[in-house]
């Protein structure tokens, strides 16, 4: 369940870096974006037809977007254990009773 967690964490920040980062300008006839290597491309070709639908002019690379994916989700397993060894060794050699309204 927590690995469940952090694949969607990891796809949620995937996404979002296409809309919250700014654009990589390849030339004047493009923009990609995505985060850390773009995954989605739109192309600024002039004039547009009224008849066009506007997705004509975008491209979305899978793989790129695999890979993207699979290093969020690595870089989240490797914050989730750091900070698991942090707190585990906070808590080593302190004693907290299972029971502390009872004394024995």
């Amino acid at each position: 369940m927590k690995h469940l967690l952090l694949i969607l964490s990891s796809v949620f920040i995937t996404l979002m870096t296409g809309f919250l980062l700014p654009a990589q300008y390849a030339d004047i006839d493009s923009s990609s974006f995505g985060y850390p290597s773009p995954y989605f491309t739109t192309y600024n070709d002039l004039p547009m037809k009224r008849t066009e639908p506007l997705i004509m002019r975008t491209s979305t690379n899978a793989m790129t977007l695999f890979f993207d994916i699979v290093i969020v989700f690595i870089v989240l397993i490797i914050i989730v254990k750091i900070i698991s060894k942090i707190i585990s060794a906070k808590n080593k050699g302190v004693l907290i009773p299972k029971n502390p309204n009872r004394m024995e």
